[in-house]
């Protein structure tokens, strides 16, 4: 059997070394290729079974519930994690003459100054109390915006029978309340009333209006007036959100919430429950027979309650445009290719635009760049938990699809949990955020997302904690950072005459994303380089993931000679971002003027491949003739750029004439590739021409024997990757081995690949996942081991 083995092995070390050679076209090809994004950098909170995160505007502070520190009959408490400081604060702590009690369902708002809690501790001793049912809504101004360490103020309220306030006592632990982005309007679930315990209403609580006083506290619209009859089993009204004004707020519901006059609404089955619909209440708009409407369900809501069709758990924009939501409606978005339906749809995504009445599927595969139009095809086992940053694009959610991106995450977790994808939804792009720090699928166990306003910071809870670099003690909560990939092109404007202002150049900032960017301060540290108004890059306006901005630079030289300094294009808050990029120029007497200051040379071109030529014109504008020097490529990827003719070079030009200078761009690396092209004249003069270009990986895997048993080995050879970078193999279905490797200088790396074996047989996807993003699959076929035959019993007789 040995012998076997090893002769199998030599076979495939053969198979291997023929593959390098020119064998891999007869082997079978990768079935794709696809980009997945460079790697977010997490942290873990240790702090056992914490859970339930929300993170503020900037992504700076973070509460979240997790153990109480001291045994006092306590389960949950709340913590402050400020991510600029040390340790985690508790924030509901046991004072003295406190009865103990839970903490849960901490909610943070976007300013990051206050925190509503659900509590069973009675902090308001004169309106609270600790007997029979004790969860009521509390809210706290943090210390750093003023408010005191233990200052908890009562939000829910009820008239008490002696004419004063006190507390309402029937809050709903379950449901997480929402706060405004000042902390000022808060909303959360509460028992509808006595005789229906199990029913949740929404309470909406102006904390600007005294406790007691008229316009504090008041129903969401949409609130039926009586409790519910006996022919739905019904939930009630849940899931309050709210806009950063408090205008906008949209809510789960059982009832007909937009009907002139809501009633208990209606299911597929009497006396199975009631259909829940997610509705949007614009307190704006003063007639509340308008004010509300349903965004989860195409037509009559009892036409989709009957069907069975549902939505749950909105989120708001901090403006109150964009709704995300859960819907397992079919017909929301026309063409979405939706899994088949069977008793009803799998829930999705959706985000809904309440300026031009329009839905997008966001719980889907990326679009495909070479069939952009091509219908959405949605998330094969469904969505959940919408969290949406301020401006509206970026949507993260759960999900245990298996056909959004290249492998699937490994399952494990609850009913609830999932891995973290975030959506891009202008771009129709989808990226996987629960990753390990190879840059491979966290095991599917995470839950209750949360993304910052600015989309900076996605918290989340986890089961996984040790794939996120902490020892796992029950859940933990984890924060991710997506800090954008800044990069500026650097800018020479060549030889300008002192004391006249020079032409007009621009360069730009490309954002590779992964969150967005917005400029605050735009400056130049040299006052002879003047940033002149009409480029893109404007304060206070966002340059999305995989856009650009530009700025607009003229010289001034003030003397003569060599002028250098730096631009900063840079945002303001908060571990803010910033880029910059150098200045060059000279003062003189210029003698070339160049007929274009730069060019596009190619756009996605594959590296190694061939993109587009430039012929850039040089003209003699001197009053004497110029004898042109070197012609040079430098910047930052000269290597990437190639000049195979020039009429320049060594050639004195005659007032007036001209030569040229052809530029190809060659790629070498992936990205965006720059470069300066530099004709130089005699006393320091010279032009410059700006180049570009962006490349891609176009990498491949073959491998010369696809069918294996287990426990052998698969030979592999990929090529087209990133140079001296790690590779990872794996099953794209999470599961069995998985084998990381490191390509040469060329990008190629050649592998042995061990099934295991116990691995699962079939036809299987082989996934070569790049740390530089990019992966391609092939097919390969794992057969099982052979039967072992019985061992023969004695011989009985003849």
């Amino acid at each position: 059997m040995s012998g076997r083995k090893r002769v199998s092995r030599w076979v495939l070390v053969c198979s291997i070394t023929a593959l390098a050679v020119g064998f891999g076209a007869a082997v079978a090809q990768p079935s794709s290729a696809n980009v997945v994004g460079a790697q977010p950098v997490t942290t873990a909170i240790e702090v056992p079974d914490s859970l339930h995160p929300t993170v503020s505007g900037d992504g700076r502070y973070i509460v979240y519930q997790g153990a109480p520190a001291t045994d006092d009959r306590r389960e949950h408490t709340v913590y402050l994690r400020d991510r600029d400081g040390f340790g985690d604060v508790e924030l509901t702590r046991l004072l003295p003459a406190l009865e103990a009690g839970d903490s849960v369902r901490p909610v943070i708002s976007a300013d990051g100054c206050s925190v509503v809690v659900i509590t069973e501790i009675a902090y308001d001793l004169f309106r609270d109390d600790d007997l029979g049912d004790r969860w009521d809504v509390y809210r706290l101004v943090l210390p750093h915006c003023g408010g005191s360490p233990d200052g908890w103020e009562l939000v829910s309220s009820l008239a008490s029978s002696q004419g004063g306030q006190s507390a309402a006592d029937d809050v709903s632990p379950d449901s997480t309340p929402a706060i405004s982005g000042a902390g000022t309007v808060v909303a959360y679930a509460h028992r509808f009333s006595v005789t229906a315990a199990d029913v949740t209403a929404i309470a909406l609580v102006d904390l600007t209006v005294p406790l007691g006083e008229p316009g504090r506290v008041r129903p969401v619209a949409g609130t039926p007036s009586g409790d519910p009859d006996s022919l739905f089993n019904v939930r009630g009204l849940r899931d309050p959100a709210i806009s950063d004004d408090g205008d906008v707020v949209a809510f789960t519901s059982d009832a007909t919430s937009a009907a002139p006059v809501a009633e208990w609404g209606t299911g597929p089955d009497e006396g199975g429950w009631a259909t829940s619909h997610v509705y949007v209440w614009d307190r704006t708009v003063l007639d509340l027979t308008t004010a509300v409407r349903a965004v989860s369900f195409v037509g009559d809501v009892d036409t989709a309650s009957e069907a069975g069709i549902s939505g749950a758990t909105p989120a708001v924009s901090a403006d109150g445009r964009f709704v995300a939501f859960v819907s397992t409606a079919p017909d929301l978005v026309d063409g979405a290719r939706l899994p088949d339906c069977a008793a009803t749809c799998l829930p999705q995504v959706y985000r809904y635009d309440r300026a031009d009445d329009t839905v997008d599927l966001v719980s889907r595969r990326s679009v495909d760049p070479d069939n952009p139009d091509a219908p959405p095809i949605a998330a094969d086992a469904g969505a959940e938990q919408p969290t949406m940053s301020a401006d509206g694009r970026e949507i993260a959610f759960i999900t245990r699809a298996g056909n959004l991106f290249p492998t699937r995450a490994p399952g494990r977790g609850g009913p609830n949990d999932g891995e973290v994808v975030v959506a891009d939804v202008p771009a129709g792009t989808t990226s996987r955020l629960s990753r390990r720090f190879d840059g491979t699928a966290a095991p599917a166990s995470q839950s209750s997302p949360k993304l910052s306003a600015n989309g900076r910071v996605v918290v989340f809870d986890t089961l996984a904690g040790a794939d996120f670099g902490v020892a796992a003690t029950g859940r933990q909560v984890v924060a991710v950072d997506r800090t954008p990939n800044l990069t500026m092109d650097a800018l020479d404007v060549g030889t300008v005459a002192v004391g006249f202002l020079g032409p007009e150049w621009f360069t730009t900032v490309v954002n590779r994303g992964p969150s967005a960017f917005t400029p605050a301060l735009i400056e130049s540290s040299s006052p002879d380089f003047l940033v002149s108004p009409g480029g893109t890059c404007l304060p206070e306006v966002p340059v999305a993931p995989g856009s650009s901005c530009t700025v607009f630079v003229t010289l001034l030289p003030t003397r003569p000679g060599r002028i250098e300094g730096t631009l900063t294009v840079s945002e303001t808050g908060y571990r803010a971002a910033t880029v910059t990029a150098a200045l060059n120029g000279f003062g003189g007497d210029p003698s070339l003027r160049v007929d274009l200051a730069g060019a596009e040379l190619g756009v996605d071109i594959v590296v190694g491949g061939l993109g587009d030529l430039q012929t850039f014109t040089l003209t003699n504008i001197g009053f004497v003739p110029t004898t042109v020097g070197s012609v040079t490529l430098t910047g930052e990827s000269p290597e990437d750029f190639f000049i195979p003719g020039t009429t320049c070079s060594g050639r004195t030009l005659a007032i007036g004439a001209a030569c040229t200078i052809d530029v190809v761009f060659v790629p070498k690396n992936s990205g965006e590739r720059r470069a300066v092209v530099t004709a130089t004249t005699g006393g320091g003069n010279y032009v410059t021409m700006q180049v570009n270009g962006s490349a891609r990986f176009n990498p491949s895997m073959a491998v010369p024997q696809p069918i294996v048993r287990q426990g052998q080995e698969l030979a592999i050879a990929g090529s087209g990757f990133g140079p001296n970078s790690s590779v990872t193999l794996l099953f794209a279905d999470g599961r069995g081995s998985r084998l990381t490797v490191s390509t040469n200088a060329d990008g190629d790396f050649l592998a042995l690949f061990p099934v295991q074996p116990i691995e699962r047989p079939g036809q299987r996807e082989l996934v070569a996942l790049a740390v530089t993003g990019e992966s391609v699959s092939t097919p390969v076929t794992i057969r099982p081991l052979p039967e072992q035959p019985s061992a023969a019993g004695p011989a009985f007789g003849n």
